[in-house]
C-alpha cells in the first residue's frame, strides 16, 4: 500500500491522501456491485451509508471512517499550512485498511 510507504517515509498528508483514495475506490467498487455510480465524492459517502450500512451489511463506523479520512483528505490536499502528525496518520492509516479488509469481504460475498 502507498499510504503505508509515505508513512514510514514521514509524509503525513500524501500517506492520508493515498488512503482516502484507496478507500474511496474500495467503496465506489462496492457500490459498483448494487448499480450505484455516484459522482461526487461526497455522493459515494452518502450511497455507501444508505446501501451498507442502512441495510446491515456492515457497520455504521465503517461509513463514519470513510466520512472523516475523506475530510482529512480535503485539508491534506488544499490546506496547505495544515500538518498532520505521526498518531494522526497511523490511526488514518489503520482505519483504511479496516474499510478496505471490509469491502473486500464484500466483494468475496457478492461475486463469489
Amino acid at each position: 500500500m502507498a499510504a503505508q510507504a509515505l508513512y514510514e517515509k514521514g509524509f503525513y498528508a500524501d500517506a492520508i491522501s493515498r488512503i482516502y483514495y484507496a478507500m474511496y475506490h474500495a467503496a465506489r467498487a462496492v457500490l459498483f456491485i448494487k448499480h450505484v455510480d455516484p459522482i461526487k465524492h461526497s455522493g459515494v459517502v452518502k450511497m455507501f451509508g444508505l446501501h451498507y450500512v442502512k441495510s446491515g451489511i456492515v457497520e455504521r463506523t465503517y461509513s463514519k471512517s470513510l466520512a472523516y479520512i475523506k475530510e482529512l483528505r480535503e485539508n491534506a490536499d488544499y490546506e496547505a499550512n495544515k500538518e498532520f502528525d505521526k498518531a494522526e496518520c497511523l490511526d488514518a492509516l489503520k482505519q483504511g485498511k479496516k474499510f478496505i479488509k471490509i469491502t473486500e469481504e464484500i466483494i468475496k460475498k457478492e461475486l463469489c
